[in-house]
């Protein structure tokens, strides 16, 4: 063999080590970054499954390695900080997360330019950020920068379909439930299009954002079904303390304990609920501090109130801490304390963390929010129950307008049950306003004349919800409303007989029943959105029903009666019902500037006794000689 030995001198030596060794870094950085974007593919996996001491054990060095051996200006660097923000605000440090967030918009705009997936995603991190912490303008703001950015992008459904999810959630929060339900909606579409997989992480949030939304709407439950149904999937396909599954069972914990009342079985159930979740390995501190609230309103609800007080305190200054000063979140604990006070009858102190509460959802929130609405009808208690009448008949006034508002713009996309379910929450609260005006009437004539208006409105809400679907959709003359309304009507009579087919002892799947039932509602709802969207452009009157309008169509010798029924109330130590019953007549000629009101005091004994008396004389064919007086 023949060697070829070339010399070199000494300059020439000196580059050629020179270029060894920038070939060997070269080879040793490659595998750095190599190694790096391992971790965050890792990193990024332990995110979504929600094992977030994990994803914080790989992402934090490997996010300080990236910046030490590549700087900040390259995508490895950009991912790093994408997860990192989207971590931080996962675990809830919202103000932490911002600065986070806002650096990694500037990487992503800088790397990638505005019109890409990765900038869009950095708007809506940014949006939730500013959702938590109560700032909805900017949350609006920030979704709209990434719908804009969406619709820019080719095969951008998905993204779309993320972006609308996030805008129902803030539309639920802001109390625009017709908005949310348009773009639940939607994306329900585009999943069910897609064949979307129940366990899909994203399906789990359309569900939860959806449980929201019913829960909203008094549609309990709807919600506690889906939340059931994610608890289900997230215990089969992902890590066992994902904080998801701890978030889920605090809703389920709010909503039966909300609706328990004295139903031992019911807060039975939402203490397993606070108890399971408290099992849970990992816990965000905003899921702890809803926990924390739950086990006071426990407190609150055994009269234990100095261990609620103590919670109550605490929860109020952590939550400053984590949302900020203004947030939802803390004015919902000034609230609960603030209902606590009301219970103990310590009103000084209630009504001035009401009226501060007051100030600030007037301040943050809109004044048509469902919050500010409760806290009117709170103060209409609170002021009653302390001999305020001027203040009181304010509220009073105040919320009733905000119900019938609140329920013309909520149900227009509702079925007829679920409209049942929203009004029944309005239905108390006029419960409550009659009992007032029945303590007052005597001393304040005219409020005859304010309970004969609200029980024409009330009556006329609920009387256009029962108008036949079929006239509706008719007076349309929309050839498409008409051949969803007859598919409607096909879907339901297979309802009845898949359930006739069930009493007799055919074995059909509850899921089967579900899906069709659950495709029927949205069907309805459907049809009632577009009828209300016609009614619009058609621009039909809405116009109130009043005791003025009503005396213009009364003859000299007619009049008009209405009769309404009263279950007696007592506005003190958090308001509760007694078992008093009243039934008043209601008078109105074209005479009367207000108009009469007659109180039957004997109402249980008009239902009890006498209905009894009266139903046994039919059914025994007896000569009845009295009901006539006792009734007419």
């Amino acid at each position: 063999m023949r060697l070829n030995i070339c010399l070199v001198n000494n300059n020439t030596m000196k580059l050629l080590k020179l270029c060894i060794i920038f070939i060997f870094s070269v080879q040793v950085a490659f595998s750095q970054n190599e190694k790096d974007k391992a971790s965050l593919g890792v990193a990024r996996n332990y995110l979504l499954q929600g094992n977030y001491q994990s994803c914080q054990n790989i992402l934090f060095p490997t996010f300080l390695e990236i910046r030490k051996t590549q700087g900040e200006n390259n995508a490895d660097y950009q991912e790093a900080l994408s997860l990192l923000a989207d971590l931080v605000t996962k675990m809830g440090y919202y103000t932490l997360a911002e600065r986070i967030a806002l650096k990694e918009l500037s990487q992503a705009i800088r790397i990638y330019g505005v019109n890409n997936f990765h900038t869009a995603n950095a708007y809506i991190r940014l949006g939730d950020i500013a959702r938590c912490k109560t700032d909805y303008f900017n949350a609006s703001v920030r979704y709209e920068q990434a719908y804009d950015i969406a619709e820019a992008l080719k095969d951008n459904e998905l993204l779309i379909v993320d972006i609308q999810i996030h805008q129902g959630r803030l539309s639920t929060e802001k109390g625009e439930y017709t908005a949310a339900e348009a773009l639940l909606r939607r994306a329900k579409t585009i999943y069910q299009k897609l064949e979307l997989a129940p366990s899909d992480i994203r399906q789990i949030e359309l569900n939860e954002a959806y449980s929201n939304l019913f829960f909203s709407l008094r549609n309990y439950t709807k919600a506690i079904q889906l939340l059931e149904n994610n608890l289900f999937q997230l215990r089969n396909y992902y890590h066992a303390s994902h904080p998801k599954i701890t978030e889920n069972h605090y809703l389920l914990a709010e909503i039966y304990l909300k609706i328990a009342g004295q139903n031992t079985i019911l807060k039975e159930k939402g203490k397993a609920h606070i108890d399971s979740a408290k099992r849970q390995a990992y816990s965000t501190p905003e899921l702890y501090l809803i926990q924390k609230k739950q086990e006071a309103n426990i407190f609150k609800q055994q009269k234990d109130f100095a261990k609620a007080d103590t919670i109550y305190r605490q929860l109020l200054e952590n939550s400053i801490e984590l949302t900020g000063e203004h947030s939802r979140l803390k004015m919902d604990f000034m609230l609960e304390e603030a209902q606590m006070y009301y219970l103990m009858g310590n009103m000084e102190e209630c009504i001035a963390l009401y009226e501060h509460i007051e100030d600030l959802q007037k301040e943050y929130l809109s004044i048509t929010h469902p919050d500010y609405l409760r806290t009117q009808q709170d103060l209409s208690m609170i002021y009653w129950a302390i001999d305020n009448y001027k203040k009181s008949h304010r509220y009073f006034r105040l919320s009733a307008a905000s119900l019938l508002d609140q329920f013309q713009r909520a149900t227009s996309f509702m079925s007829e049950q679920e409209k049942a379910l929203f009004y029944e929450k309005s239905r108390l609260f006029f419960d409550r306003f009659n009992a007032f005006i029945l303590a007052n009437y005597q001393q304040h004539a005219a409020l005859s004349r304010e309970m004969y208006d609200y029980q024409l409105q009330t009556k006329a809400m609920l009387f256009t919800s029962a108008v036949s679907l079929r006239e509706k959709v008719f007076a349309t003359q929309d050839s498409t409303l008409i051949r969803y309304y007859f598919r409607w009507l096909g879907g339901k009579e297979q309802l009845a007989k898949t359930y006739k087919l069930t009493n007799e002892g055919l074995d059909i799947s509850s899921k089967m029943l579900d899906s069709l039932e659950n495709t029927l509602n949205d069907l309805e709802k459907s049809i009632q959105l577009k009828i209300t969207l016609t009614d619009n452009k058609q621009k039909i009157s809405n116009e109130k029903i009043t005791v003025s309008k009503l005396r213009q169509k009364l003859a000299p010798d007619e009049a008009a009666i209405e009769i309404i029924r009263v279950e007696g109330f007592n506005p003190k130590n958090g308001g509760q019902m007694t078992d008093t019953i009243y039934y008043v007549a209601l008078i109105l000629t074209t005479k009367m500037a207000n108009p009469e009101l007659i109180l039957l005091k004997n109402g249980k004994q008009l239902e009890n006794q006498y209905a009894k008396f009266y139903k046994n004389t039919l059914m025994f064919k007896l000569k009845d000689t009295l009901s006539y007086n006792r009734f007419w």
